[in-house]
């Protein structure tokens, strides 16, 4: 399988580049950005227009409610909560009997947690007719949780 490597952006204080790695996948724009954002998320969210869009970000509060005003176009946005602790270390996406899966690698903090987390990891991806799988696993633990499946988009 050939691995492409994309570069996506995780926005803190500063910018620093996040590595996504795209594994097996034949279209392109799986992922277009990734940011964390400080807010209180108790679950993974997907929106997939404006009015969602809008609605989670009222909802969601902290640094989301300035992006309220932003237009989704041709994407879908989800937020995958981050537990308090959590460092992101990159995104790996492949694809797997018709299924993007999109999986989140942390370090630190506890991947089986369910309580609120402090800050939510923004994926900005493309309309994709394929389901999504939404994968949380911290590499250095060995652990990992599916957060979220979603349908297909037309």
């Amino acid at each position: 399988m050939r691995c492409v490597t994309l570069l996506a952006w995780l926005m803190c204080s500063c910018a620093v580049p996040v590595p996504v790695d795209v594994v097996g996948d034949g279209e392109q724009g799986v992922v277009l950005a990734c940011n964390v954002l400080a807010a209180t998320v108790d679950a993974c969210h997907r929106a997939t227009d404006d009015e969602a869009w809008v609605a989670l970000c009222d909802e969601l509060g902290g640094d989301f409610a300035s992006l309220a005003g932003d237009s989704l176009d041709s994407e879908q946005r989800i937020v995958v909560p981050l537990a308090p602790g959590m460092l992101l270390l990159g995104i790996v996406v492949s694809s797997e009997e018709g299924v993007d899966v999109i999986t989140v690698d942390v370090t630190g903090g506890d991947v089986h947690s369910t309580g609120p987390a402090s800050s939510g990891c923004l994926l900005r991806v493309d309309r994709r007719m394929c389901q999504i799988a939404i994968v949380l696993r911290d590499p250095e633990q060995a652990t990992e949780r599916t957060l979220a499946v979603y349908s297909g988009l037309d």
